[in-house]
């Protein structure tokens, strides 16, 4: 814009809807005199903003940092080689497919110890094959509400999701959205508050599902199809905004299974 950046050093940003407002400030922050973000207490997605701190360490800014604050001082950026991992978010749907139908899966480039928050979904497969299992908290790994609602409603016994509050103000209302394919698909599911969610797993039958134009809703109805024949997206060209080869990619892998 020519005239630089001015104004406060300071920011408080809620992080509710979307961690990238706080990540962009962020990697601005070292070229424009350092920034101070603060973030709300028990801020959801706080861990995507972590992925953020890390890269800026690689590039030599240092980076102080506590779960509401996070100050990034004045520096001149370091050149340096990173690795880039493998997008764990797109990986899950695939690991949640290998769950789904007993087969195998193989994710190259994604470390054992990812920072991602979604890598979560190992946990998530393991908490679910579990009878008996605690409430799964998704507070910070919202992209995977999708994934763990399909996966529940056809793990034995019953399960409650909570920390998806901020999942009702994304690219849907995805607590509802979910709940409704879940219903529509013969699962019993319901909405027990504005923060949780619980699926008791059971068969289930074909349906239209709509996506309301939400990418992770299609991804997670779509892997589901691999086990519940019948089921029909409505809207699932949305999956453009984040694997645009999904449909196709999909399509293999049911004629694999």
């Amino acid at each position: 814009l020519g005239g630089g950046v001015k104004g406060a050093r300071t920011l408080r940003v809620d992080i509710a809807r979307s961690s990238q407002y706080a990540s962009a400030l962020l990697l601005l922050a070292p070229r424009i005199g350092g920034l101070t973000v603060e973030l709300p207490e028990g801020a959801s997605s706080r861990a995507y903003v972590r992925i953020t701190e890390r890269v800026l360490g690689m590039f030599g800014v240092g980076v102080e940092a506590s779960e509401t604050r996070i100050h990034v001082p004045p520096a001149e950026p370091e050149a340096t080689t990173i690795h880039v991992e493998a997008d764990a978010s797109a990986a899950a749907c695939w690991r949640a497919a290998a769950a789904l139908t007993g087969g195998e899966v193989t994710i190259p480039g994604l470390a054992t110890d990812s920072a991602q928050p979604d890598a979560a979904i190992a946990d998530v497969l393991r908490a679910l094959a579990q009878p008996e299992r605690a409430p799964l908290d998704l507070r910070d790994c919202s992209d995977l509400v999708f994934l763990a609602g399909v996966l529940a409603a056809v793990a034995e016994g019953e399960t409650r999701i909570c920390g998806v509050a901020h999942t009702r103000r994304k690219e849907s209302d995805r607590v509802q959205v979910l709940v409704r394919g879940l219903q529509a698909l013969g699962a019993d599911a319901s909405i027990e508050a504005d923060d949780s969610l619980r699926v008791r797993g059971g068969p289930l039958r074909g349906a239209r599902i709509d996506c309301a134009g939400d990418h992770r809703a299609a991804i997670a109805f779509g892997v589901l199809g691999l086990r519940v024949p019948g089921i029909v997206l409505g809207g699932a060209e949305c999956v453009r905004k984040s694997q645009p080869s999904f449909l196709e990619d999909l399509a293999r892998a049911a004629r694999s299974a």
